[in-house]
Formats: C-alpha cells, structure tokens, sequence
C-alpha cells in the first residue's frame, strides 16, 4: 500500500493530479426511479385446477385490464456467469436478483405497452413465492371473489409491487 502513496504523490508534484478511487454510486438491489416501468403489476397466484384461468379471462376481457397468457417469469432468470460481469453489475449498484427483476419489468412492460390498457395482471398458476417475487413484491392478500379464504393452500392470492 506504500507504494501506492509514492507513485500518487510523484503523480501529483508532475502532474498535479492524484488517483482515487470513486465512491460507490449506488448500493446493490437499490430501487431507483426510472428502473420500474410498470407501476403496479398484480400477480395472482393460485394452484392448479382452481379456475384461475376463467379467471383471467374475464379480468382481460375489462377495458382497462390486461391479462395475458401466463408469462412464466418464474423461470425467467439472470445468470451473471464472470467475474467481471459481476464487478460491473456491482459498480453500477446491480445483482443478479435486481437484473431479473428489472427484466421481469420490462417483459410486462412490453406486454402492457402492446394491449394499449393500463393495469396488468400476471395469473401464474403453482408459482409459489419465489424469492425474486418476494423481494420486489408487498403482500396484499385479497379474499377473492369466490369466497376462499387466503389462509389455505388453494387460496388465490394478490401481490402487488409497491
């Protein structure tokens, strides 16, 4: 490290410029404004065999909502295979987990951009939480219509990006 100080220092009395490094820009998995596209995307979760799909049917058949054929985001992923990948995710406040979010964002983006509505809904049947889901997602659990409780382990439930 010592002679870091000296090649810096006769750096500076030559030049009259001295080397530092940078501070970090952004800390990793920070959300920042301009990387959600979608404000508000609602997932329904469900099992299978529960008339999800009925359900998402009649929620596209709304004006104002989208409901296309299931996405699979779940198995949607970001895989940063080198080490300078994730040296240069990692400068610019990124990870894995943030980039596949960021890509799920755009995918329904994209999706919602094409129908011309203004509200999303992702109908993703046996797709329990996954930990990319749960970490960009607050729980709003919702009783749905058909009267299920959301305790049980054929409930719909709602969540919603916040």
């Amino acid at each position: 490290m010592d002679w870091k100080r000296t090649v810096n220092a006769k750096l500076v009395r030559a030049t009259g410029y001295e080397l530092r490094r940078s501070p970090r820009r952004h800390s990793v998995a920070e959300v920042r404004s301009g990387d959600r596209l979608v404000a508000a995307p609602v997932f329904i979760l469900c099992t299978l065999r529960s008339g999800s799909t009925l359900l998402r049917v009649l929620l596209n058949s709304h004006s104002q909502i989208h409901a296309p054929h299931e996405l699979h985001l779940r198995y949607v992923s970001v895989t940063l295979d080198k080490t300078w990948s994730k040296r240069s995710m990692k400068q610019m406040g990124l990870d894995a987990g943030t980039l596949e979010y960021l890509l799920w964002d755009r995918l329904l983006h994209r999706e919602l951009s094409g129908s011309g509505k203004r509200m999303i809904v992702e109908k993703t049947p046996s797709a329990g939480p996954t930990p990319a889901l749960s970490s960009c997602c607050a729980i709003r659990r919702r009783s749905p219509a058909r009267g299920r409780s959301c305790s049980g382990p054929s409930s719909t439930t709602t969540r919603t990006w916040t």
